[in-house]
């Protein structure tokens, strides 16, 4: 039946809940970046890309796209729970061609270690970012849930 019909597998994709008021947002965002790289064709390589990471000893692995293939049964395995567990966050950025980081940060992202993050961590990272682009750069805020308090966000204002 499958044949026949012509019908293929496809997998599940996992994306980001979205609530309805994301949608114009987003479309505002993506229309006001669209203009800006109107006015300036290389505005986008001077916007810095950031996002944060949690790396587990339990790391990644995905039975479903993992194959071995050989002319007999090699009984793989694949360790997947370790008595010793550890996690380590790690932050990095990217501008133009540069990257910036990585670092190391709390596994908790309060408020707080974030502001220490922005005033204090940031400005030696980007000290590897020459002059030039830092002067035009702006900061995209990739929506760790610390930088949307409101202490955050006024502290903040000024640098970016």
């Amino acid at each position: 039946v499958v044949h026949e019909q012509v019908l293929h597998p496809f997998h599940h994709r996992k994306i980001q809940s979205l609530r309805s008021n994301d949608y114009p947002l987003r479309v505002a965002i993506v229309q006001w970046l669209l203009q800006k790289s109107v006015e300036q064709p290389e505005f986008h390589s001077k916007i810095l890309f950031t996002d944060e990471c949690c790396f587990t000893s339990q790391g990644l692995y995905n039975i479903h796209n993992s194959h071995i293939w050989a002319e007999k049964n090699p009984h793989f395995t694949y360790v997947h729970h370790h008595q010793i567990r550890f996690s380590v966050n790690v932050w990095a950025g990217i501008v133009g061609d540069v990257l910036v980081g990585p670092y190391l940060i709390p596994a908790q992202l309060t408020a707080q270690a974030y502001h220490v993050h922005l005033q204090d961590v940031l400005p030696e990272l980007l000290e590897t970012v020459p002059l030039a682009i830092r002067v035009d750069m702006w900061f995209l805020y990739d929506g760790v849930p610390a930088c949307f308090t409101p202490s955050t966000r006024s502290s903040h204002r000024h640098l970016w």
